[in-house]
């Protein structure tokens, strides 16, 4: 039996101000929506999505965790300057493979997901995400997601642009 009463009920209100912190895709939101503020149960969902349950169920304890902290996610922009990165460092990426891995790092859709779409193994897709991360962040590095006052905010990534300029990254 699903424990939906820890999911159940997060007022409306609520869930607006914790979508609007979070930079996930539309499609998860709504999901999410139905989730969290429906009430719906999930493996409902997972069945009309054709996702798993359990990567709501994860997507959810992110949701509401408020903080992602495995997973490397990009902006279009970074996204862009990293894909042409990788592929001056070694070889282009195919255009299929950029749109896979653009729907993962930017959209934040579930790798097995895109790979269902794209009737492709998972594994495959996987190993071209994995590349890519490791490309994006350098060792040594690591990816911090914070709430900041903008003054701060504004410190913090000047810090970044800094550190980035002084490792030869920009």
């Amino acid at each position: 039996m699903e424990q939906t009463a820890l999911y159940k009920k997060i007022p409306p209100s609520r869930f607006d101000l914790l979508a609007e912190r979070q930079q996930f895709a539309p499609k998860i939101l709504a999901r999410l929506r139905r989730v969290l503020v429906d009430g719906d149960q999930v493996s409902d969902v997972a069945e009309a999505e054709r996702v798993s349950a359990e990567a709501i169920r994860k997507q959810v304890r992110t949701f509401l965790a408020g903080t992602q902290t495995q997973d490397l996610y990009l902006t279009e922009t970074q996204f862009n300057d990293l894909v042409q990165r990788y592929g001056e460092a070694f070889r282009p990426l195919s255009a299929q493979n950029v749109g896979r891995a653009k729907r993962v790092l930017v959209e934040r859709e579930q790798i097995q997901s895109v790979a269902d779409d794209a009737k492709i193994d998972s594994t495959t897709l996987a190993k071209v995400i994995r590349k890519l991360r490791s490309f994006a962040v350098p060792g040594g590095w690591r990816q911090v997601t914070v709430v900041l006052p903008d003054d701060l905010a504004d410190q913090v990534e000047k810090m970044e642009q800094d550190a980035r300029h002084r490792a030869g990254l920009n």
